[in-house]
């Protein structure tokens, strides 16, 4: 990545890991949301990103991954949007969420690239 695509990265992790303000760039906004739910899975797997994921949260991540064009990752966590928390379904699909997200013994993650082309054709909604 580049310095200026790092910065915003990292921001967006920052972000992510607090409350996203209302003024935040869409762009940046729909990447810390998908960060949020993506490091949490990344710490502690799948159904402990949905147990601490409210309803807003898990549909922010869907939508983060859709902005990217991260279809199947988006799909895979329309999964568990809506009030009712399936922990069954969640420790199920752990596995198919590292391999969807490029996150598995591969470890070619799909969400690096997608932020890097979304960057690249709509730098203002990243605040550039």
């Amino acid at each position: 990545m580049k310095s200026h695509e790092v910065e915003i990265w990292n921001l967006a992790n920052e972000l992510g890991a607090t409350q996203v303000p209302d003024d935040t760039p869409i762009g940046l906004k729909h990447l810390a949301h998908l960060m949020r739910f993506h490091n949490a899975v990344m710490g502690g797997g799948l159904s402990f990103a949905v147990e601490i994921s409210s309803p807003e949260d898990i549909d922010r991540a869907q939508c983060g991954a859709q902005y990217l064009g991260l279809t199947d990752v988006a799909a895979l966590i329309g999964r568990f949007a809506g009030p009712d928390k399936d922990y069954e379904l969640a420790e199920e699909l752990d596995h198919e969420y590292y391999k969807t997200t490029g996150e598995d013994a591969a470890n070619t993650s799909v969400i690096d690239p997608a932020f890097g082309r979304r960057l690249a054709t709509s730098p203002a909604d990243f605040g550039l």
